[in-house]
């Protein structure tokens, strides 16, 4: 038999289209509840795979290397489709520390020995936890010699807490140029025997805390922020970048825990106005930015110059900023929110009875003007005594204050018709307060229309 191959038709004829096989492991979703929990929180990781039915497989968490702690660990019960077996894992996690982490949160391994015993690898996550609290050092630097240095702390707050220790001083030491090595060299090969004078060190910058601020918190984009000023007991004489070395703040959690809160360096950039820039031991890549910033604004106001200038006329619109509220609708607006919290209900008698107190310290320091930043309950008692203060008024903050401290500290339970009490005494000792203050203003009022 003969078999003829005509030309070209070997390369026409159609192949067999090659068998698509699937791996046998095949990870279909890995992913976090939320990629910016804060610390403390609970977030879910979500991992479901699917593999060829019969192999042995189980999943490998790489969690506790990024400061995770699991929780809780769920296996859903598998379901095959399609000769596959799909299997889903649900982990309830708790990030231990802040930072930003970018790691694979799960691998798929075979089980018993192999050489190679991973059989599929999730695809790298990021996670960006938050601390409670994040403190920053704040100032008006750079600045001209001559020109008033400021600093205060600004303290965010991403959960109920209470700041219970912050620095009382803050000290910013002058950072000296590290010598220029070929001009000792110089120095050496023609003064051999001499050796160098040493430069002496400028004073520190010492900074205090202002007892007599009142400390208002506000709320923006759902987070507590408050700001404690420092004041500068001398104003820097010498030119040059100053440092803040780290240093702690301590608060306390609404579960009476103190935790502690560390502050990274903080650089004071001061400028003499007299001095070329290259004769001042700073570094002066901060002032890039600023620059074009003040350029853009240049631009700017040179565009917006010319728009006023040739538009048409229009009435113009007045920017109003509202002024700060008054300490007793601060206190009715944080009483009226630790009530729809419902706290006592659930048991949560300590964290109740802390922000009821805290809210009443606040109104009482800024209705009567008198410190009560870090201050103990029996120094606040001792204080009211000689404030401009009715004694009814006295007496209710002398039972209030310590009944709170003993569901604080003393580890007292109180009854749900007590924890009622205690927020209706809040709101008396509030209102009695105002009630107190406003006969004043109103008689003020009508003196000075009188006068007129």
């Amino acid at each position: 038999m003969i078999f003829l191959v005509l030309p070209g038709f070997a390369q026409d004829a159609p192949q067999p289209a090659e068998p698509t096989v699937k791996p046998d492991v095949d990870i279909l979703e890995s992913r976090f509840s939320t990629t910016t929990p804060v610390v403390g929180d609970t977030l879910t990781y979500f991992l479901k795979f699917d593999s060829v039915k019969g192999l042995r497989v189980h999943p490998v968490e790489q969690f506790s290397e990024q400061g995770l702690t699991v929780v809780e660990k769920q296996h859903l019960a598998p379901q095959e489709f399609k000769g596959r077996m799909i299997q889903q894992y649900q982990y309830t996690l708790r990030p231990d520390q802040p930072g930003t982490f970018q790691f694979s949160p799960a691998s798929i391994q075979f089980d018993g020995p192999h050489v190679n015993p991973i059989a599929a690898v999730a695809d790298p996550a990021q996670l960006t936890v938050s601390s409670i609290v994040d403190v920053q050092v704040v100032s008006n630097s750079p600045v001209m010699l001559g020109e008033a240095l400021e600093l205060r702390l600004k303290v965010v707050k991403r959960k109920p807490v209470t700041m219970s220790a912050m620095p009382q001083t803050l000290s910013a030491v002058f950072h000296a140029s590290e010598p220029d090595k070929t001009s000792e060299t110089d120095q050496t090969t023609d003064k051999s025997d001499v050796p160098p004078t040493p430069t002496p060190q400028p004073a520190s910058l010492e900074f205090v805390l202002d007892q007599s601020q009142q400390v208002t918190p506000q709320q923006i984009e759902g987070q507590t922020v408050e700001e404690y000023q420092y004041l500068v007991s001398a104003q820097p004489t010498v030119a040059g970048e100053y440092v803040i070395p780290e240093f702690t703040v301590t608060y306390r959690t609404a579960g009476g825990e103190e935790v502690q809160q560390v502050v990274k360096p903080t650089q004071i950039f001061v400028l003499n106005p007299n001095t070329d820039n290259l004769d001042i031991a700073t570094d002066y890549h901060f002032l890039v930015v600023p620059a074009i910033i003040a350029a853009a604004l240049l631009v700017g106001g040179l565009l917006g110059f010319l728009y006023l200038k040739y538009r048409k006329p229009r009435q113009t619109a007045v920017l109003r900023i509202p002024p700060p509220l008054p300490p007793g609708d601060v206190a009715h607006r944080e009483l009226a929110e630790i009530q729809a919290m419902h706290l006592p209900s659930k048991g949560q008698f300590k964290e109740y009875y802390t922000f009821v107190s805290e809210s009443v310290r606040k109104f009482l320091g800024a209705e009567y003007h008198f410190p009560v930043l870090e201050r103990t309950t029996g120094e606040i008692l001792t204080d009211i005594q000689a404030q401009n203060m009715p004694d009814a008024i006295k007496r209710q903050v002398s039972n209030f204050l310590p009944e709170a401290d003993m569901v604080k500290f003393a580890k007292y339970t109180p009854t749900l018709e007590q924890a009622d009490k205690v927020m209706e005494e809040a709101l008396r000792i509030v209102d009695e307060s105002l009630a107190y203050h406003q006969p004043t203003s109103v008689a003020e009022e009508t003196t000075q229309d009188t006068a007129q």
